[in-house]
């Protein structure tokens, strides 16, 4: 199932214990990116998901800022992979929605049945 939310704290615990993945979509433009994605730990850390995702439409290089620093250590410290859209990728790496399919299916889903037998 998928989900999106934009009060988490209206999710119940048993709702969050069984969260799979957890995808924050962010806007690198924002001034308070940190704190929007800060409000987002409480979940992650009641759930037990196994994929995590920080998702930028745009790319957070070209941001010569304190959040792209930021934004880089917040990924490393909570253990999440930052993708960005609209990256171009070189010949070895796969970027963007390309790279979110992929985290996707290769995570082990706890409730997915073979289509046969």
């Amino acid at each position: 199932n998928l989900c999106t939310s934009i009060s988490l704290n209206k999710l119940s615990d048993q709702f969050v214990h069984n969260i799979n993945t957890i995808i924050i979509l962010f806007d690198i433009d924002n001034s308070n990116v940190m704190e929007t994605i800060n409000k987002c730990l409480p979940l992650v850390e009641k759930s037990q998901a196994e994929v995590l995702i920080l998702l930028s439409e745009k790319s957070i290089d070209s941001h010569v800022s304190n959040n792209a620093t930021n934004i880089f250590e917040w990924c490393r410290k909570n253990h999440f992979e930052l993708i960005v859209l609209e990256e171009i990728a070189n010949e070895m790496d796969t970027t963007g929605t390309e790279r979110v399919k992929q985290a996707l299916y290769a995570h082990h889903w706890p409730n997915l049945k073979a289509k046969c037998k």
